[in-house]
């Protein structure tokens, strides 16, 4: 893999991941309006959790490659 492609995966990771983590944020927010419906609360809320779950390791997995990425290009340390 080129520094380009892993550079490149990693914001789209970032981007993506950030989305699923607002989105189950919303539609962990939007069970505010089942409350009457304990079979709605559940779907809601676990599918929130579920869906910022896999936004929160998109977010953690662009954030190792980026890491990965920044210790590759300075090279081995050759000081003695």
């Amino acid at each position: 893999m080129g520094e380009s492609t892993v550079n490149r995966d990693a914001s789209s990771l970032k981007i993506i991941g950030a989305f699923f983590v607002l989105l189950g944020m919303l539609v962990m927010a939007a069970t505010a309006w089942t409350l009457d419906n304990v079979r709605a609360i559940v779907v809601n809320l676990s599918s929130g959790i579920f869906l910022a779950g896999v936004g929160a390791m998109m977010l953690l997995i662009a954030r190792r490659l980026a890491n990965r990425r920044h210790s590759a290009s300075q090279g081995p340390d050759l000081q003695g």
